[in-house]
């Protein structure tokens, strides 16, 4: 819960919510629980002490996702991360981090980090695990929480913000900030892949208070839309039912694989207390009271170690070897039949004219005499390795000569 502002304080406004405990609060005649309630006395700190564990957990090879409405507090989350990965693990760990930074705007996923904006992002459906993957986003080397301040600087000179009756800069798009991480123990070779998604969502908007017009009001359309189907997802999620529609908004695509199944995931729900927004208040509380709700299946970490990395290089090759031996196979039997061939030709054409001279016979004692040296060559040949299907190559060979016997 947010103290009153200066605003607020000025006008007369009231509190409007009551925290009577750490878990519990007071929303007019409306009573929530929560896994944790911040009154408005309580610092950043204080806050991010809770989370900090589930920050660094995608070190350990975890998907991890946080959502809040404002990213003042990311920087700490970074300097947690970097200092577990330069001080804590540095002497067990090696890890490759990389950073991106998005904006849905308008239902269109763009690269922030990019000086030209473009057309939209495309999203194709991963192989393996689910989710999306954001085809062309930029993903930049980083090694310090420096380094990703930088970067989230420089993206946030380019995401959309706009004007209202409200607010005077409003965010008129989500943000997130994506970190992968690919980590190995340098004693056992254990590899393990994880990904930080802190997400800065764009608040819904009350047409009615704020008095969008033109593209402010096409903006807010698509953020109350996206947070709709952020809800219904969480609604699907909650229920255990068997589709949960993630493709309904860019956004809920981007977040599948850190929302559902085997991620972990946190919602920080930033509340005004002045009773002059109480509507907007109880709407979030109840909309965090849902995601409350849901209950997610025990997190599975990214993990690959060594001994797979070999056997995987193993059956690859292999793999490799059998189709090149299966080209061999199929060159030789070829040229060993057309060899073959030729051999039973110029023998089955010397016997059957043998047989045709020396017996002076009718056609038919030439067909069984030809038919038992075919026979007889066939064995031979089969013998000798020259042919596996010598007989057939004798009788596509033999029918011209009896035939023109």
């Amino acid at each position: 819960v947010k103290p009153l502002s200066p605003a607020d304080v000025k006008g007369g406004q009231q509190e409007f919510l009551k925290t009577s405990s750490d878990r519990h609060i007071v929303c007019g005649t409306h009573a929530f629980d929560f896994d944790r309630v911040f009154g408005p006395e309580a610092k950043q700190p204080e806050l991010f002490e809770d989370v900090a564990g589930l920050v660094t957990s995608m070190l350990d090879g975890y998907n991890v996702c946080i959502f809040a409405w404002g990213g003042g507090w990311w920087s700490r989350a970074l300097n947690s991360l970097f200092h577990c990965i330069q001080s804590e693990r540095a002497a067990d760990y090696r890890y490759d981090v990389t950073a991106s930074i998005v904006e849905v705007y308008n239902e269109s996923v763009v690269d922030l980090l990019k000086e030209s904006r473009g057309d939209g992002l495309e999203l194709t459906k991963q192989e393996k695990g689910g989710g999306f993957t954001i085809q062309g986003l930029i993903e930049e080397q980083v090694s310090s929480a420096e380094e990703v301040r930088d970067l989230m600087e420089r993206g946030f000179q380019h995401r959309s913000t706009g004007v209202h009756d409200i607010n005077s800069h409003s965010s008129r798009s989500h943000c997130l900030l994506i970190v992968n991480v690919h980590g190995q123990n340098v004693s056992s070779g254990l590899k393990m892949t994880g990904k930080l998604t802190l997400c800065d969502l764009a608040g819904s908007e009350r047409i009615s208070k704020t008095h969008a017009t033109g593209l402010t009001l096409t903006e807010a359309q698509n953020i109350n839309n996206s947070l709709l189907s952020l809800g219904n997802v969480i609604s699907a999620l909650v229920t255990g039912g068997s589709h949960v529609p993630y493709r309904n908004s860019k956004l809920t695509m981007i977040l599948q694989d850190s929302l559902g199944g085997d991620a972990k995931a946190l919602m920080v729900c930033n509340l005004a207390p002045s009773s002059v927004h109480a509507s907007e208040t109880l709407s979030s509380l109840q909309f965090a009271q849902k995601v409350s709700a849901v209950e997610l299946r025990t997190p599975r970490r990214n993990l690959e170690d060594a001994e797979s990395d070999k056997k995987k290089a193993m059956m690859k090759k292999s793999a490799a070897l059998a189709e090149d031996e299966g080209g061999v196979k199929r060159t030789g039997r070829a040229t060993s039949e057309r060899t073959s061939k030729a051999i039973v030709t110029v023998v089955i054409r010397q016997c059957t004219a043998a047989v045709s001279i020396n017996s002076g016979t009718n056609y038919t004692t030439a067909v069984l005499a030809t038919m038992s040296t075919q026979r007889a060559i066939g064995h031979t040949m089969a013998t000798i390795g020259i042919a596996n299907n010598t007989s057939e190559i004798l009788d596509d060979t033999l029918r011209p000569s009896v035939e023109h016997q």
